[in-house]
């Protein structure tokens, strides 16, 4: 829910205070006309079944489950089993995105050529990547897995086997996704 918060401050606090929230709007569905346009004609999609996000009016995201469309009875019959499957699960995240170099680099001239005269700003083209993933939460119950796997074998006299067979039993599983999912637990710098 962090990541929530997180993309709407960025989104609101980089629109000047006097543009009008209409125009926001506007600027915002525009956006995610051309950028699902834009995904349909040159996204080459390998599922039939994808979840499309377009959080600001520069990025846009296609999640593409591996095991396909994802089953919300089953959430319903066994929600732990749900989120693990979920978690677990491989997807393929296409990014449709400004790059991040143009960026900077558009960026550091307008700081450059402060009380001279402003130069038109050139449109930065939309870039689409693609890469395998697991889900956020995924990552995260890994890394988690992994410090507490670090963390036991140095102050534990266990064997590596049964420290790691401990960490991948069902129960171990359970309770580090509810807790991340209660938002209990997280990464944390440092």
């Amino acid at each position: 829910m962090d990541e929530f918060y997180k993309v709407m401050g960025d989104f609101y606090t980089v629109v000047p205070r006097h543009v009008s929230p209409t125009k926001r709007l506007r600027d915002m569905k525009d956006s995610t006309f051309v950028h699902k346009k834009m995904l349909r004609d040159t996204l080459k999609r390998e599922k039939d079944y994808g979840l499309t996000y377009c959080p600001t009016p520069d990025k846009a995201y296609v999640i593409e489950p591996h095991k396909g469309q994802i089953d919300y009875d089953l959430a319903e019959r066994n929600p732990l089993k749900f989120v693990d499957q979920v978690i677990k699960e491989d997807i393929t995240k296409h990014k449709l995105a400004k790059n991040k170099k143009l960026v900077q680099e558009q960026d550091a001239m307008s700081v450059s050529t402060k009380g001279k005269k402003k130069k038109k700003k050139k449109k930065i083209p939309l870039e689409l990547t693609s890469k395998v993933t697991k889900r956020k939460a995924g990552r995260i119950l890994t890394l988690i897995s992994t410090g507490i796997f670090q963390l036991l074998t140095k102050s534990s006299g266990l064997p590596e086997s049964k420290i790691k067979a401990a960490l991948k039993s069902r129960h171990v599983s359970t309770v580090l996704s509810g807790l991340l999912a209660e938002e209990e637990i997280g990464l944390v710098d440092g």
